[in-house]
């Protein structure tokens, strides 16, 4: 057994793969997040219609049998993305809180070194 071959099979780097729930989840978000956003469109254009806290102009009225099609996709949109948003700060939370620490207690300090400074 010569040097090169030793300990090549314990060197070489593993592939981590993501657990298939956590890839089943993320699938099921991509249906459920714009679905969460239409749902809550709807009701919002429906208040909307009956208190008349915004007003849609003319343009945005769609002909056929659905006039405020292209209201409710557009507010689909953005409460799609919010909701992105709300679970986006809510793995951000939980990962902050339950990850572990960057530094261990015998790692040493990083240092703040900037690099010599360049003069002419």
């Amino acid at each position: 057994m010569g040097y090169s071959t030793r300990g090549t099979s314990s060197m070489e780097p593993t592939e981590r793969e993501v657990p298939a729930v956590w890839r089943g989840i993320g699938f099921l978000m991509v249906f459920i997040t714009p679905a969460m956003g239409y749902a809550v469109a709807k009701l919002v254009v429906d208040a909307n219609k009956v208190q008349r806290w915004v007003p849609i102009p003319p343009d945005l009225v769609a002909p056929g049998k659905n006039p405020d099609l292209y209201v409710i996709i557009g507010v689909t949109v953005v409460f799609s993305l919010l909701v992105y948003l709300l679970l986006s700060l809510f793995s951000f939370f939980l990962l902050s809180i339950f990850s572990p620490s960057r530094y261990g207690p015998q790692d040493v300090p990083p240092t703040s070194y900037r690099g010599k400074r360049y003069k002419r």
